[in-house]
């Protein structure tokens, strides 16, 4: 919905999005996509706002970052919108400048956790409004109510010198122990046959 006499196209805009933890350890953990639709070219979108609204604590969210998706819509940290934020409240606007294109436009809220975030916590967000050039837009949420758990990057690209860690496996003993093993390929992502050991992280609290 646009308001406001200068519009220049008319302009959608929906969120939408995946079910998965965010993980404390990880650079970018995704949020949302949002899909802009311009029905004509050259709009100019300036600002976000961004509610937290769901989120257990926001001191668990060390930074938020916005970024351009492109044509295909996949998440991609290439191109940022904007300074990255450490939130302070509930609600904040990430302001920037991007040129829209005719028809869809993709960008995905990204955020890092702190080190710190506690893993019986949950993070949410959303966008409620978009300042543009043609006006200012009302995103509609198709996910409404869809948080995401905080969890912890285990192993992640080049821990302790390894290149990739794959294909992880989970187990608890009669103890209670919880292991997980997985696959250290040391030099390259790929199968054998390359340099490949198996590893072992154990936990005695449940994870």
């Amino acid at each position: 919905m646009l308001t406001g006499p200068a519009a220049a196209a008319d302009l959608t805009a929906v969120i939408t999005q995946q079910v998965h933890p965010v993980l404390v350890r990880k650079d970018h953990n995704a949020l949302f996509r949002l899909t802009i639709t311009a029905e004509s070219p050259f709009v100019l979108l300036r600002s976000l706002q961004i509610s937290l609204r769901g989120t257990d604590d926001p001191r668990d969210i060390d930074s938020l970052e916005l970024f351009f998706a492109g044509e295909n819509g996949a998440f991609s940290t290439t191109a940022r919108f904007g300074d990255a934020l450490r939130p302070t409240s509930e609600t904040l606007v990430i302001g920037g400048h991007a040129r829209l294109r005719q028809g869809p436009n993709h960008f995905w809220l990204s955020c890092r956790l702190a080190a710190n975030a506690s893993l019986h916590r949950w993070v949410d967000a959303t966008c409620t409004a978009l300042e543009t050039s043609g006006g200012r837009v009302a995103p509609v949420d198709q996910s409404n109510g869809l948080r995401k758990r905080i969890g912890i990057a285990l192993r992640k690209h080049y821990d302790d010198g390894v290149h990739t860690y794959r294909i992880p496996a989970l187990a608890t003993t009669k103890r209670g122990t919880l292991l997980c093993v997985y696959d250290m390929r040391r030099r390259k992502g790929r199968d054998l046959q390359e340099d490949i050991d198996i590893g072992l992280s154990r936990s005695t609290d449940g994870g």
